[in-house]
Parts: C-alpha cells; sequence; structure tokens
C-alpha cells in the first residue's frame, strides 16, 4: 500500500518533469527516459499488486475502497505525467524545428551576428511549412521564441551587416505574414 502511494507521489513529482525536460533539451526526440520511468513505476506498482492481491479478500469493505481509489489515483497520475511528457516532447521538438539550435537555455545566447540570419530564415520556412497544423497553443509558444529572437537581434544590432538588416527585415514581414494564420487567440 505504502509503495503504491510512493509510486503515485513519484508519478507527479517535479523533479521527474525536469528530467524529462532535460533529457529532451539535450535530443527532442529522445523517449528512452520517459520509457524507463514508466517501466519502473510500473513494476513497482505490479510487484505491490502482487503482493496485495493474495491478501485482499481478507481486507474490510473500507480497505478494498481505499486499495481501488490509490489504483484510480494511480492510473489518474500516471495519464496526468503522460500528457505532460508529450506536451513537453512536443514543445521541444518544435523549438528545435524552428530554430535548429540546441534547447539548452532559455536564453538565445548562441545566436551571434555569424548565425542570426541563418537563424531566422530556418524559423520562418519551418513556420512557414507548419503554418496549417499549429495549434493556438503552439502559436504561444511560437510568439515567445519570436520575441526572444527579435531581442537576440537587437542587442546584435550595432555588429550586423547592412546586408544582414536588409536580410533580416524580409524575414521579419515573411513571418507578419504567415502569422495571419494563427488562431486569433494567439495574435
Amino acid at each position: 500500500m505504502q509503495v503504491e502511494r510512493e509510486a503515485g507521489r513519484k508519478l507527479t513529482d517535479t523533479l521527474a518533469q525536469s528530467r524529462a525536460q532535460q533529457t529532451l533539451q539535450q535530443n527532442p526526440s529522445d523517449s528512452s527516459w520517459w520509457q524507463s520511468e514508466i517501466t519502473e513505476l510500473q513494476q513497482q506498482y505490479d510487484e505491490q499488486r502482487r503482493r496485495l492481491e493474495p491478501n485482499i479478500s481478507h481486507y474490510d469493505t473500507a480497505r478494498r475502497k481505499e486499495i481501488d481509489e490509490l489504483e484510480q489515483r494511480y492510473n489518474r497520475a500516471y495519464l496526468k505525467q503522460q500528457h505532460a511528457y508529450r506536451q513537453i516532447s512536443r514543445r521541444y521538438a518544435l523549438r528545435w524545428q524552428l530554430l535548429e539550435i540546441p534547447v539548452e537555455k532559455d536564453d538565445f545566447s548562441h545566436v551571434d551576428a555569424h548565425n542570426i540570419v541563418e537563424t531566422y530564415s530556418n524559423f520562418v520556412t519551418q513556420l512557414e511549412n507548419k503554418k496549417d497544423n499549429l495549434s493556438a497553443h503552439d502559436w504561444e509558444l511560437i510568439t515567445g521564441w519570436w520575441l526572444s529572437l527579435n531581442n537576440r537581434k537587437r542587442a546584435l544590432e550595432n555588429t550586423l551587416s547592412k546586408q544582414a538588416l536588409r536580410s533580416l527585415a524580409q524575414l521579419q514581414q515573411q513571418y507578419r505574414e504567415i502569422r495571419q494564420y494563427a488562431p486569433q487567440a494567439a495574435n
């Protein structure tokens, strides 16, 4: 019983989410963390369940009800964690596709005068290709990344050539045109 409680708590533990984020930052398509985490938790749960089964008929009604409630909590926690993992995975994969830069940090300090035009260009090109398949939540993320990218451009502006500035202005215009496809709530 105690292991079931611990497994339920462990499943919703924010530390687990943090490990998932770290794993996905290194490789947005890596699902090995989730697979090993869920396998370990399921083994713990199954072991507890195996020890509980032979004695379940000896428990009173209140105790059996508590066992059922714990099982339901475990199942809800599992589904919640699975949903969170999918969301994190989708977010990091989308960011990688749009920016093609490591997701190790939230800042864009790795974008410099040498790669900013290429980064903008990839962002706009990938966005153009994906615009019809993005959710409102995706557009919210994209808006945040775009603002961060623009902040980075402003920080580098004095080091950029006139050609680079012209290219960036054209790419910003393309972004504004693509942005019209976003759901109204995301605009």
